[in-house]
């Protein structure tokens, strides 16, 4: 039996871009979930560190499917994406057999295949982002990875940075994009360093 579902989306560029960076060689994440909910289509990357969460828009409403594609055809889905506009329109079409999924994307002049699997194993990235977006910001430090930054300077725009609830996480925003980064311990953070800054600014030089 095979099952076709077909979608066109604007944004696909940007949406995998953005991701990329966070695709590692964590078991069971190594790859990237694309997940369509019958309006925008999400590429999804965590390691457990960090998790990217870009959006592409339909151009018409569809049945919601989700696939995951490994490390190796996000490098083929990635040099596809690459060489479309950030506006242009690009389709995408899911074929399921019993034995196997593939997906189709053709853009202007471009088409291709990714093989891709059932994304069942995936982590259920709605609950963690909810789990976070749904407390309170607060304004207390956190101890962040600086070798994990990096991840975040592939945007050609500004991004806003906050800090939810009580746990050690950041959510990082920009249009069409949310991030989450951990930091490196649970509970609030005992950093006293800007106190020896706020004293530096305070301009207590003694006189000559």
């Amino acid at each position: 039996m095979t099952d076709s579902t077909q979608i066109r989306v604007t944004g696909l560029r940007q949406a995998v871009t953005r991701v990329l960076p966070h695709v590692t060689g964590t078991i069971g994440l190594d790859g990237m979930l694309l997940d369509f909910d019958g309006e925008h289509l999400y590429a999804v990357a965590s390691d457990l560190q960090t998790m990217a969460i870009g959006r592409a828009s339909a151009r018409e409403s569809a049945e919601s499917w989700s696939a995951f594609v490994d490390r190796h055809e996000v490098a083929f889905l990635a040099n596809f994406v690459n060489a479309v506009g950030y506006d242009d329109e690009v389709e995408l079409d899911l074929w399921r057999t019993d034995d196997d999924e593939a997906l189709w994307v053709t853009a202007e002049h471009r088409q291709g295949i990714v093989n891709a699997c059932t994304a069942a194993a995936f982590l259920d990235w709605r609950k963690v982002v909810r789990e976070h977006l749904t407390r309170p910001l607060t304004a207390e430090p956190i101890e962040l990875d600086p070798a994990l930054m990096h991840r975040w300077t592939v945007f050609d725009e500004p991004v806003f940075v906050r800090r939810c609830g009580q746990k050690n996480v950041i959510v990082v925003t920009a249009p069409g994009f949310l991030g989450l980064q951990k930091g490196n311990c649970w509970g609030t953070s005992s950093d006293t360093s800007l106190d020896s800054w706020l004293d530096a600014v305070a301009d207590n030089r003694k006189a000559a």
